[in-house]
């Protein structure tokens, strides 16, 4: 009996457990958010920059309550204009106004247990809701109607492997997926992680226009909360806690005449070299993202590398501004 009992309080121990974890579920932020998914190969700033506003700018759908999302495209300092919808009226097509406020976008929603939904512009019905995420799936699932951004498409996709990190306390549940539908774009696999979106795509999946994209930045509620400045095997090293937001990732775009340089390592603990400037006076500034210069240092340059001493600079996410030769260029990185 007394065997018997103990197991009972071990299986009820276990399924307490089981159950108060699958009450962790991190959703989808679902206001004052943004997310910039930016060329990882690209020397010209190329970005997707996607936000959704506050609660007051939520909209009612067959009684479900959605977050209405914008988006604005960015290739140096050009503007791609996608297919332009009304934020006043979810099915009614507008004119595009400006770079600033970007483009309605369609609108999702938390189901609360683990799903997100996504409602494209022009539909009217939440009949026509896809899937936007699923952490509900495990290994070997198929998950039917994800909803492909850009593609005006539903796929399926088969959830090839799981995982678990911990950041802050939270659980962040993150899904590796193979599309299983014909391509008709260029990512036949996802990754999403809880909380944040996709790994490659920000809040949508299987982007295009993008040759090696990744998702650079999250912030919310003016702070930055994710930033990647390449891929790393350890997903808790993206997430950080600094006072902006991710328009600070967009501040490279009106440049002209950019450098082909290079900067390392990414991230840096207290050195960071730069690659590749020609000979002449180098003008070189890092900028936290408040905007403030936190380092400044002008050289006149004869050759080689340049390694500079950062170790009295605080960790953080900053801009490195090279100015050379009358050319201006910039790169995002990290000191840890």
């Amino acid at each position: 009996m007394k065997n018997y009992v103990t197991a009972l309080l071990f299986i009820l121990l276990l399924t307490g457990t089981l159950i108060g974890f699958s009450q962790n579920y991190i959703p989808l932020p679902d206001s004052s958010v943004q997310w910039v998914v930016a060329d990882r190969t690209s020397e010209t700033s190329d970005y997707l920059y996607f936000k959704v506003g506050s609660y007051d700018f939520d909209t009612v759908i067959d009684g479900n309550t959605y977050s209405k999302i914008y988006f604005s495209s960015f290739i140096g300092p050009e503007i791609i204009k996608p297919l332009k919808h009304s934020a006043d009226n979810h099915s009614s097509p507008a004119e595009y106004r400006t770079r600033t406020e970007g483009e309605y976008w369609g609108a999702y929603r938390n189901d609360g247990e683990g799903r997100v939904f996504y409602l494209p512009p022009g539909t009217n019905s939440n009949n026509d809701e896809g899937v936007l995420f699923d952490f509900t799936a495990n290994i070997g699932d198929t998950i039917s109607n994800v909803s492909v951004w850009f593609a005006n498409e539903m796929n399926s996709y088969v959830v090839d492997s799981t995982t678990y990190f911990e950041v802050e306390g939270e659980t962040h549940k993150v899904i590796y997926l193979t599309n299983i539908t014909p391509d008709s774009y260029e990512h036949p696999w996802q990754v999403w992680i809880e909380g944040v979106g996709n790994l490659l795509c920000g809040p949508f999946n299987g982007m295009q226009g993008l040759t090696n994209q990744g998702l650079t930045c999250v912030s919310i509620n003016d702070t930055m909360r994710f930033f990647s400045s390449g891929y790393i095997e350890d997903y808790s090293e993206y997430f950080v806690q600094e006072p902006g937001d991710c328009s600070f990732m967009l501040g490279t775009n009106e440049l002209e005449g950019q450098l082909s340089l290079n900067i390392m390592p990414i991230p840096f603990t207290k050195n960071l070299t730069i690659q590749g400037v020609n000979n002449g006076i180098v003008n070189i500034k890092l900028v936290n993202v408040s905007g403030q210069v936190v380092f400044s240092s002008k050289i006149f340059h004869e050759g080689g590398d340049i390694t500079f001493s950062l170790e009295r600079v605080p960790p953080g996410i900053y801009l490195c501004n090279i100015q050379n030769n009358k050319r201006t260029w910039n790169q995002k990185t990290i000191k840890y």
